[in-house]
């Protein structure tokens, strides 16, 4: 650690807030999310994030268990707040991303395509760096 710095958070830490081991394991539907319908529609749409993937919630993320479209990595942990706030953790690729929007409703289309656009921009720019390695 360089001088005048402190650890505020351990690796482990980090892993453990990605977790779901703090749930029973014998009911793996309990952790699974599915369509989130709206209660407030000035708020927020409803909301399924990835549908046709399987989502689970760990101790502080949502996780994604299979690829998406964008290219996320399986066992990627997301989270977005109300005004269109998004970022996503790839641990399997070293890469995160980070959108953040002032707009309501709560996945507003034009804010779900400039989210996804700037993910897969992420990625093909990841998979076009690779590629000439």
């Amino acid at each position: 650690m360089k001088s005048g710095c402190s650890r505020i958070s351990r690796r482990a830490t980090a892993s453990t807030s990605a977790s779901d081991y703090y749930l029973p394991s014998s009911s793996p539907a309990f952790l699974a999310t599915t369509r989130i319908a709206s209660a407030v529609a000035f708020a927020t749409n409803d909301v399924d994030l990835f549908p046709g993937i399987v989502k689970k919630w760990g101790l502080s993320f949502l996780i994604n268990t299979a690829k998406t479209p964008e290219g996320r990595s399986p066992g990627s942990l997301a989270w977005a707040g109300l005004a269109n706030t998004y970022f996503w953790i790839d641990p399997s690729r070293d890469v995160s991303g980070v959108i953040l929007m002032q707009v309501l409703p709560f996945v507003d289309n034009k804010c779900i395509e400039a989210f996804t656009g700037f993910e897969r921009g992420v990625y093909a720019g990841l998979d076009a760096a690779q590629k000439a390695a």
